[in-house]
C-alpha cells in the first residue's frame, strides 16, 4: 500500500473522489482498491464498474486494469473486486 508522502500515489477516499480525480487526471499508472469505504458509502465496487464502463467509452485498453491491486481487508468484498477485474479481463482475452 502506498504512503502517503509519496508524490507519485494521489490517495482519495470515497468513490466520488475517485472518479473526480480520473476525469481531471486521466486514466492511473497503477492503483490499488478498496471495497469498504465506510458504512454507507459506495464501495470498492462501484467504482470498480464506473471505471470498466469510463474506460470502454474512452478507448482505453482493459488490459490497463492489470495496473490495478486490490488491498482490501474485506474478505467478501477483496473476492468480489478480484473476481470483477479478472471477469473484465477474460472478457478481452
Amino acid at each position: 500500500m502506498p504512503r502517503n508522502e509519496d508524490p507519485s500515489w494521489v490517495i482519495v477516499r470515497s468513490v466520488d473522489a475517485a472518479i473526480s480525480a480520473i476525469q481531471a487526471r486521466g486514466m492511473p499508472q497503477r492503483g490499488s482498491l478498496d471495497f469498504d469505504l465506510g458504512y454507507g458509502q459506495k464501495t470498492g465496487m462501484d467504482f470498480a464498474v464506473w471505471l470498466v464502463e469510463w474506460m470502454k467509452t474512452n478507448g482505453i485498453d482493459l488490459w490497463e486494469l492489470m495496473n490495478f491491486t486490490v488491498h482490501s481487508q474485506h474478505p467478501t468484498g477483496r473476492i468480489e473486486l478480484q473476481r470483477y477485474l479478472g471477469d473484465q479481463l477474460r472478457a478481452v482475452s
